[in-house]
């Protein structure tokens, strides 16, 4: 559906790939897909195509955690060792959220793994700094993920269903584990670094 021409010729023009969804003032002026969702079999985006969206789940998180402020079951401004006591002591949730807690961060392996054994991991690489400077990584939101479940006492799918994806209206969002048997799933691509010669 396009109501508005200039966004969709525009989008056109640089070359988009995925689904654009613009609302203005409560009102849909586009909702259409573009290009390839799988660039073999040529199945084109549309607006029900589903995507992974990698790390956009951190807001969903980022989300619970202020969720659970709200109830008073943790304060953001909390050392991360109140609630789990073999954290380094001057972390805060605060730090997690921002990217700024110093983390090292889990080693990267190719393997199921379980919550608890990725914050095991967490900390047992420690910190390369003490928290204050930026430096995205996945670890911090690791951390506050098990926090969410550790205090709601939900697995984190169950959290973020009840919580934040049934209030919203987000009636086809899923997660990783059931991604690839999604009615419409698309395929991610990712571009090449071109190798520089000298």
């Amino acid at each position: 559906m396009v109501r508005n021409q200039e966004i969709d010729t525009y989008l056109k023009q640089i070359g988009f790939s995925g689904t654009a969804v613009v609302v203005r003032e409560g009102n849909t002026v586009l909702n259409k897909g573009y290009r390839d969702a799988n660039r073999i079999t040529h199945v084109k985006n549309t607006p029900d195509t589903v995507y992974y969206i990698g790390s956009a789940q951190k807001a969903f998180i980022a989300t619970a955690i202020l969720q659970l402020e709200e109830k008073g079951k943790v304060k953001v401004t909390d050392s991360v060792q109140k609630y789990l006591p073999e954290f380094e002591a001057h972390i805060t949730l605060n730090d997690l959220l921002h990217h700024t807690s110093g983390l090292v961060g889990h080693t990267e392996e190719n393997v199921a793994t379980t919550p608890k054994a990725l914050v095991a991991d967490i900390i047992k690489q420690g910190t390369k700094r003490g928290p204050g400077k930026w430096d995205y990584l996945d670890s911090n939101y690791t951390v506050l993920a098990y926090l969410v479940e550790k205090l709601s006492g939900e697995s984190l799918s169950e959290y973020l269903k009840e919580n934040i994806f049934k209030p919203a209206g987000m009636q086809t969002v899923g997660f990783y584990q059931t991604f690839k048997r999604e009615k419409g799933a698309s395929v991610g691509y990712y571009i090449k670094k071109r190798r520089e010669l000298f």
